[in-house]
């Protein structure tokens, strides 16, 4: 998935408008078919946010 443009381009995206204030990890399941996209920031709301952006993304790339 990191090899795919759009996915890295918005994980980059969504890391600069954290300007350090959280952080995001997308990898890949280890027991199933999927990946998960993780975040850290100091609201709920912007975890939704980053998160829900991120699998957009991801689903309209890859379909996972």
């Amino acid at each position: 998935a990191m090899e795919v443009p759009a996915i890295k381009a918005i994980i980059d995206k969504m890391e600069a408008e954290m300007a350090g204030n959280g952080r995001i990890l997308v990898r890949p399941s280890g027991t199933e078919p999927l990946l998960r996209v993780m975040a850290e920031a100091p609201t709920t709301e912007e975890v939704d946010y980053y998160v829900d952006t991120i699998a957009e993304v991801v689903k309209a790339e890859i379909g996972i």
